[in-house]
């Protein structure tokens, strides 16, 4: 059975045994290969092509945004007791960051926040 599958690897090869009356454990078919002097089967990994980088051509065009919770323990003075999030967005075209820390999450729209950066980015090109 082996000579027929020489490149089935471990699992594959018991699972076509098992398939055929073959009742004994995986170790124990380990085992036998081994004191046969079967070599173990590995397949080579696969070799890591990296992605070419997509070049931005204006401001705006591809914008990271990350939204944090701030903690708790970080507040302090008035606004504690308060929900705080710090929004960050990064255009990929001039790496440029923005912080924005806003107060309740559901009163301000995410999307105000968003085309605020842009035109903030946009104003900044023009003059």
């Amino acid at each position: 059975m082996r000579r027929r599958n020489p490149h089935a690897e471990l699992i594959v090869f018991w699972v076509k045994l098992r398939q055929r009356g073959y009742t004994r454990s995986i170790t124990g078919l380990y085992s036998i290969l081994r004191k046969l002097g079967e070599p173990r089967k590995t397949l080579p990994n696969p070799q890591y092509i990296p992605k070419p980088y997509e070049k931005m051509f204006y401001p705006g065009q591809r914008v990271q945004l990350d939204v944090k919770f701030v903690p708790s323990a970080c507040i302090v003075g008035e606004a504690e007791g308060e929900k705080f999030y710090q929004y960050t967005a990064i255009d990929e075209y001039r790496f440029w960051i923005q912080i924005a820390l806003v107060c309740d999450f559901f009163k301000n729209p995410v999307k105000n926040l968003v085309n605020g950066f842009l035109v903030k980015a946009m104003t900044e090109i023009v003059a």
